[in-house]
């Protein structure tokens, strides 16, 4: 099976560590199922939200002090 989102990934590893017997089963409960779901939704809001907040700015701060560093001469 081919994955093309981050969060079916996500959703089929959760379900991989259910316990053997809900597997055989399939899912044990609709709540169960729901709420893997949205677990599923909060990492991948996470994931992106960490590059986009913590990540994303870090490198742009790190380009700056680095280009200062090197404008500088102490580089």
């Amino acid at each position: 099976m081919k994955y093309t989102d981050f969060r079916d990934r996500t959703f089929d590893f959760l379900f991989k560590t259910l316990p053997a017997e809900d597997r055989l089963q399939g899912w044990p409960d609709s709540k169960v199922k729901s709420f893997m779901q949205l677990l599923a939704y909060g990492i991948d809001k996470a994931f992106i939200y960490f590059f986009l907040f913590i990540a994303l700015p870090a490198l742009f701060i790190l380009s700056l002090y680095a280009a200062w560093q090197r404008i500088s001469g102490i580089f």
